[in-house]
């Protein structure tokens, strides 16, 4: 089921209100912060008018090396079942992006672009896109996303991306190719089933 969207004479009050309360946030987030975090976002999204989205979802990870400053996990996964965005990444979506644009593609924390982290090691498998992050040490803010991807406290990764071809599949948000911007270690997931 997609996430709520604020509709046209909606204050900001009332769409967080009936956001939060609404049946698929309660089914898909236990934490009431992490639907706050998730509803106010979609605010952000709708008034900005962005046009990168940006897709969450829970990692396992693979291997955190202190050493050398890495962590590896999966930065989405090719799922037959849809997102709470109501969205399924199909295999091949990455492709073009990875040939053409990978040495742009960049890591920040919680998506701020005021706190890039790294850069992304990227390949594709059956399962889906698999990341390397390469950690820029001695920056304060990797080292930190380090230190809690170890303590297992940071366990969800996202891509902020354009969707260039989708089609939309008995309601399904279809991703046939994504031009990537960056994927990156957050606090909160939007897919809460993906891992």
């Amino acid at each position: 089921m997609p996430l709520p969207k604020p509709w046209t004479d909606e204050t900001e009050k009332e769409f967080i209100s009936r956001c939060v309360g609404s049946d698929i946030m309660q089914q898909d987030w236990d934490d009431n912060d992490q639907r706050l975090v998730v509803c106010y976002s979609q605010w952000e999204r709708n008034q900005e008018g962005k046009t990168m989205e940006r897709k969450t979802i829970k990692f396992e990870i693979k291997a955190v090396d202190e050493e050398k400053g890495i962590i590896e996990g999966y930065g989405s996964t090719f799922d037959r079942e849809p997102d709470i965005y109501g969205d399924v990444v199909d295999e091949g979506a990455f492709t073009k992006t990875i040939e053409e644009n990978a040495d742009s593609i960049v890591s920040l924390f919680n998506h701020m672009v005021e706190f890039p982290i790294g850069k992304p090691e990227l390949s594709l498998d059956k399962k889906g896109l698999f990341t390397r992050i390469h950690l820029v040490r001695g920056v304060q803010k990797a080292e930190e996303t380090l230190l809690l991807a170890k303590a297992g406290v940071i366990k969800r990764m996202s891509i902020g991306y354009d969707a260039i071809v989708s089609e939309m599949v008995k309601g399904i948000r279809h991703l046939k190719e994504i031009r990537l911007y960056d994927i990156s270690p957050v606090v909160f997931a939007a897919n809460s089933n993906a891992t």
